[in-house]
């Protein structure tokens, strides 16, 4: 079998969906499966290259029409389009079994077009609520030009939906209904993320961290990941206490959920430490060395850096949105903030702080969760559409359809 994953990002890029895609397809790739990852090319990478048995296809760095420099709209909206033509030309001149798209977004209208044009199943993964769910979707105006039903296109014509949440899932449900929907979580590599004590000691030791109380955040340094909410928070819990924050994501660079003024904020912070954007293996060291884990979000899809933290055996402390709550339903370890606060938030650090000695003071992850087990999953949905034409074509069972 042959497969196309598509995703706007995928490593050396940062982001949670190109993290998964890549993820499940060295799984697949394990398994038999053929996988060719189809991405943009923002920092300059290869395009064309091998990763651990996955094909690598990434679109042309250099445009004669699009800045490289800036992020200016003008720029913007002319890779978005070069990229879905080049989607068209990389799907329509090789035979693939079955597309994968990762988000829903004008690239997944250029996929579902080949994907009808040439009868190949269609699988469209919806990545964060509120920004490619099916009501998002469906509200998607340029200017004043209502164009939801084109750019839900994808949605609307996939073989099946991946939805990381139950909200995610009723907002698909309520605007495609149509289609059939599946309600399946990220899956992370827990033997990976295991921690241990000679990691913890190494990274406490390299980064001068002693015996301080360390909170880890893990992600885009962006208003809708709370940040904000944490370093003033934090300004007060660090008055009475000695401790470190850990601010591991990147700071700078193309990334548009970045924003500068947060991060000139958490700079200017006491006890404050920015990593910047670090590889997998020093992720590890971190989630190692830390005593807890911190996400104050507003909006997710499901949140590989939570899944990741309980993981690695770290209590945490999160927000109830669609994403967390799922994980927190078959998760130990997860002090929640009762409302999406400062003083909340303040709250529950300090009882986490006095309780950081306690028994039970730890982070246990759902065996659901883990990459085995979900990209199991995906190789038997990928079996049951791909087989041949006039075979039933119907999701398998163990989701929400």
């Amino acid at each position: 079998m042959k497969v196309a994953m598509i995703a706007s990002q995928i490593p050396p890029a940062y982001g949670g969906a190109g993290q998964q895609a890549m993820a499940l397809s060295k799984r697949l790739v394990e398994s038999g499966v053929a996988v060719s990852v189809l991405t943009e090319n923002q920092l300059g990478a290869p395009r064309s290259e091998e990763v651990d048995g996955v094909e690598v296809l990434r679109l042309r760095d250099s445009l004669p029409f699009v800045s490289r420099k800036g992020r200016a709209r003008s720029s913007e909206v002319f890779r978005s389009f070069w990229f879905c033509i080049w989607v068209i030309w990389v799907l329509s001149r090789n035979r693939y079994d079955l597309i994968h798209v990762h988000g829903s977004y004008w690239y997944s209208v250029a996929a579902a077009l080949v994907s009808k044009f040439r009868r190949i199943p269609l699988i469209v993964k919806v990545t964060r609520l509120g920004e490619d769910d099916g009501e998002t979707v469906s509200e998607k105006k340029i200017k004043s030009i209502p164009v939801g039903k084109l750019y839900g296109f994808a949605l609307a014509n996939a073989s099946v939906t991946i939805s990381l949440s139950n909200e995610i899932s009723r907002r698909q449900k309520e605007h495609h209904p149509k289609t059939p929907n599946l309600e399946w979580p990220n899956g992370v590599d827990t033997e990976f993320f295991r921690r241990n004590d000679m990691t913890d000691r190494s990274t406490r030791d390299r980064l001068n961290l002693g015996e301080t109380f360390v909170v880890l955040f893990v992600g885009y340094l962006a208003p809708h990941k709370g940040v904000g909410k944490l370093i003033r928070a934090w300004q007060k819990f660090v008055t009475d206490h000695d401790a470190t924050l850990i601010l591991a994501g990147p700071d700078h660079g193309f990334y548009r959920e970045l924003d500068s003024d947060l991060i000139d904020f958490a700079r200017s912070a006491d006890d404050v430490l920015i990593t910047g954007k670090v590889s997998r293996d020093e992720l590890l060291e971190l989630y190692c060395a830390a005593d807890l884990f911190v996400l104050p979000t507003e909006a997710e899809g499901m949140p590989n850096s939570l899944l990741e933290a309980l993981a690695a055996g770290l209590p945490a402390i999160a927000t109830r949105v669609p994403g967390t709550i799922e994980i927190g339903e078959n998760s130990t370890g997860i002090r929640w903030m009762t409302e999406n606060t400062e003083p909340e938030l303040l709250k529950q650090l300090e009882l986490s702080y006095a309780e950081r000695n306690e028994p039970g003071f730890e982070g246990v992850l759902g065996p659901q969760f883990s990459l085995d087990y979900v990209a199991e999953r995906y190789l038997s949905l990928y079996n049951l559409l791909a087989d041949p034409p006039g075979a039933a074509r119907r999701p398998p069972v163990g989701g929400d359809c």
